[in-house]
């Protein structure tokens, strides 16, 4: 699974970074949710949550960021020990039973740098362990940094060496780490994994700078994590990146076009033909991004409305079909609205901004196109939807309370 369930969408879109950020006033919660951080800090982010109901993040604890762990049952949320000390911050983790799980993230090392660690969830107060950069002729690169994990604890992600070089690896549940290689004829210099799935031999997807593209990146398939990678074969007029790789082999991207146009598209499994492309949402061409794919192959994502709004969409991929439905956030509003996931069971969640010019969580239900208003828990002036867990059976949000300081809170899914 992604480390980061929320994709970057503002230079796509042509929406600043600021545009995101919750103000104003809001309204009281819809819903039940959890309280999941660290009573102590006041600032606390990037909540990622399991099919367990276990939610990892990071929060601001005397002026250095800490990550933590919350199980559902058992214990309070507690602090992640770190490799030497702070700032550690958890990223991830694996879709497992509570306690058998794996932290995916990364801390500072003795030297200060940022190395990728991992940690047990049945031990997290012991210093976690950290996930080996590459070592040529002795000389060991200087930073690591995690991109994915999948259910067997297996992590991808790049390590980087003191030229400013990345190298593609794969990490064990036990931390030993192996260089992803190259394609025929092609090296995997600045080759960077971004996922993993949870197949017997898991499969991995990245992009790679690519010769016979004069340099540029292209979308790229790693069957196992010892055979060298496959080039994605791509449309008419394309360059593609690959975002998402289901248990199933269906590999969820996008593509930019020549006239301007953008696309989300989808490869089958194994990756040998060209992909299928998204043409429109709602019987109308648009410009779409990709988001997240379960293992039914429906693809939540994002497109831009005939208003010039962001707004989500649900794609059913089965039959090989390139129209999309649009999603109708809450009380039909027309402004800014995004989908960050999907889950297994067909429930899509996202945040949209209110009429009052605030940010609520949303879900969609299975089979709707219809999105429900999720209410902000902590009842301060926005809440926006962080992860939604691989079977959908639980989604995570980052929320402000009437101080604006930031929490994270959980929730299982109706």
């Amino acid at each position: 699974m992604y480390l980061h369930h929320l994709k970057a969408i503002g230079m796509f879109f042509g929406v600043s970074a600021g545009a995101l950020t919750v103000s104003a006033l809001s309204a009281p919660p819809a819903h039940a949710w959890t309280f999941i951080d660290l009573a102590s800090a006041a600032q606390c982010t990037g909540a990622m949550v399991n099919d367990a109901g276990s939610v990892v993040g990071f929060c601001g604890v005397n002026d250095a960021r800490q990550g933590f762990l919350r199980e559902l049952t058992g214990r309070s949320s507690i602090v992640l020990a770190p490799l030497v000390q702070p700032p550690c911050i958890a990223e991830g983790i694996s879709n497992g039973a509570a306690g058998a799980e794996t932290i995916v993230g990364w801390c500072a090392d003795a030297n200060g740098e940022h190395q990728a660690v991992f940690w047990n969830s049945a031990t997290p107060t012991t210093a976690p362990t950290l996930l080996q950069p590459l070592s040529i002729l002795g000389v060991k690169d200087k930073q690591t940094g995690p991109k994915a994990v999948n259910a067997s604890g297996v992590i991808v992600g790049d390590s980087l060496n003191n030229n400013g070089t990345k190298s593609p690896v794969v990490w064990s549940s036990t931390g030993a780490v192996t260089e992803l290689p190259g394609g025929l004829l092609e090296s995997d210099a600045n080759c960077v994994p971004v996922d993993i799935n949870d197949a017997a031999t898991p499969s991995i997807i990245g992009n790679c700078p690519s010769s016979s593209a004069n340099g540029a990146n292209v979308a790229v398939l790693w069957a196992s994590a010892t055979s060298g990678y496959s080039v994605l074969p791509v449309p008419s007029g394309g360059a593609c990146s690959a975002d998402k790789i289901n248990d199933n082999g269906q590999i969820l991207g996008d593509c930019a076009f020549a006239d301007d146009s953008h696309s989300a598209v989808l490869w089958a499994a194994g990756g040998g033909s060209a992909p299928t492309v998204l043409t429109s949402v709602g019987g109308a061409a648009t410009r779409t991004v990709a988001v997240d794919i379960n293992n039914s192959g429906l693809v939540a994502g994002n497109y831009l409305s005939a208003a010039g709004f962001i707004q989500p969409y649900s794609w059913n991929t089965a039959g090989g079909g390139t129209n999309a439905s649009a999603i109708t956030p809450p009380g039909g509003t027309s402004a800014f609205a995004v989908t960050i996931g999907v889950g297994g069971n067909g429930e899509m969640v996202g945040f949209y901004k209110t009429t009052a010019g605030v940010f609520h969580p949303f879900h969609v239900v299975s089979g709707s196109t219809s999105a429900v208003d999720d209410g902000t828990p902590q009842g301060g002036p926005g809440t926006i939807i962080t992860s939604i867990s691989k079977g959908g059976l639980y989604k995570a949000a980052v929320s402000e309370d009437t101080s604006e300081h930031t929490h994270t809170d959980m929730q299982s899914t109706p």
